[in-house]
């Protein structure tokens, strides 16, 4: 069984929001309020007033099952911020967090003059430094560091940017929708596709 089964679609931001809450992105704080628009992380502000958003899913086509989310949210005339890196850790190491973004970037952003920002947990931020994003500040804030990459260069040649930006382990697990999942993944994509309740 190949990966060519994911797909990436607009999802609503109801469904955004209960898919992060569904897999506990975060625990660390349980009272959490969930807003469509965040203007504030750590000392940078959004001004724009109604900012253009998406929401995005990644969605196993053979279960119909939602196996990771995001939002990119407009945060400045130059930049965009994505939200949430988290893929359902039985569907982890096949590349679907970066094929998320990139295929996201795809299909709202590309070409507009834009950069994409992480807010990045600082247990995150060799993820993405590891994939090309280049920090923003001299030093973490509140656990958390800005990140930045340049998604237009990207698409304009996969192959090269990944020879310049990326290290070793990032291209390990780089999606490939030709690659076989082994019977050990297989099986743990279909007992969690009948464990967890679907959220499309």
């Amino acid at each position: 069984m190949n990966i060519s089964r994911f797909v990436v679609e607009h999802i609503d931001w109801e469904t955004c929001r209960d898919y992060w809450i569904d897999v506990y992105h975060f625990d660390n704080q349980p009272e959490k309020t969930y807003h469509e628009v965040v203007r504030k992380l750590g000392n940078m502000h959004c001004g724009i007033e109604d900012p253009e958003r998406y929401c995005y899913g990644v969605i196993d086509t053979e279960t119909d099952y939602l196996i990771g989310a995001t939002q990119f949210m407009q945060w400045d005339k130059h930049t965009v911020r994505n939200r949430v890196l988290n893929i359902r850790p039985e569907y982890r190491m096949l590349g679907l967090a970066w094929f998320k973004y990139s295929e996201a970037w795809k299909m709202d952003w590309l070409n507009r003059g834009f950069k994409l920002m992480s807010w990045s947990r600082t247990t995150h931020m060799n993820w993405f430094g590891d994939r090309g994003y280049k920090d923003m500040m001299i030093e973490p804030e509140f656990d958390h560091m800005a990140q930045l990459i340049n998604f237009d260069e990207y698409w304009k040649n996969p192959e090269k940017f990944k020879e310049k930006y990326w290290t070793e382990e990032a291209k390990e697990f780089f999606y490939n929708p030709t690659i076989k999942l082994t019977t050990k993944q297989c099986d743990a994509i279909h007992e969690a596709s009948f464990s967890s309740a679907k959220l499309l």
